[in-house]
C-alpha cells in the first residue's frame, strides 16, 4: 500500500483564519472568505491565550482552577480528532489537583516555575520543561511563585479515547 499524497501548496491569501476570522470568543463568521478545511484554525497565539487565561484567573474563585481547551471555532470539536489541547493558568502559591483519566498528558512549560505529583513521584519544572502524565494517574500541579502566575500547555489523546468509548474520569479526592 502506497500513501500518495498531494504535495504542500503555498498559502492562497497572505494571512490565515487563525489570524483573520477567529479573533474574538462565541463568534464566527457567517461565511469565510477562505477555502472550507478541516482545520479552520491553524494557530493559536500565545498572547491571545495568555490574555484569556489572565481575564478569567482575575474572576475565578480561588478554589476554582483556570484552564481553557482549545477547540475549533467553527464546531467547538478539539483541534484534531485524535488530540486534544488546553492552557492552564497556576495564580501564584495555587495547587490545581486535576484528578486522573484513562488520557495520557504531555505538559509544556510557557512561563513560571513549580512542581507537579504525578501518581507517587514529583517533578519540579520551569519555563521550557516539558513532563508527561500516564493514564490513570493522579495528577496536582504547584505554583512554587509567590508573585507570578505558572502557565502550562498541554496535549493529550482525549478524544481518540472518547471515540473508542474507553475515556473515563475521576475527580481529586
Amino acid at each position: 500500500w502506497v500513501s500518495r499524497t498531494r504535495p504542500a501548496q503555498p498559502p492562497t491569501t497572505a494571512t490565515d483564519s487563525s489570524e483573520d476570522e477567529f479573533t474574538a470568543a462565541g463568534v464566527v463568521p457567517r461565511r469565510s472568505r477562505y477555502e472550507a478545511t478541516d482545520h479552520p484554525q491553524i494557530r493559536w497565539p500565545w498572547r491571545t491565550v495568555r490574555r484569556a487565561l489572565a481575564t478569567m484567573a482575575d474572576g475565578a474563585p480561588a478554589a476554582h482552577p483556570v484552564t481553557l481547551a482549545y477547540v475549533t471555532p467553527t464546531t467547538g470539536a478539539p483541534p484534531l480528532r485524535t488530540l486534544g489541547a488546553e492552557a492552564h493558568w497556576l495564580r501564584p502559591r495555587e495547587r490545581a489537583r486535576s484528578g486522573r483519566s484513562t488520557a495520557s498528558r504531555v505538559f509544556h512549560v510557557i512561563e513560571g516555575h513549580g512542581t507537579s505529583a504525578i501518581g507517587d513521584a514529583t517533578l519540579t519544572w520551569e519555563a521550557g520543561d516539558t513532563f508527561v502524565a500516564p493514564p490513570w494517574h493522579w495528577t496536582a500541579h504547584d505554583n512554587a511563585s509567590t508573585g507570578d502566575p505558572a502557565c502550562l500547555f498541554s496535549f493529550n489523546d482525549e478524544p481518540a479515547l472518547r471515540a473508542l468509548g474507553l475515556y473515563a474520569e475521576e475527580s481529586a479526592p
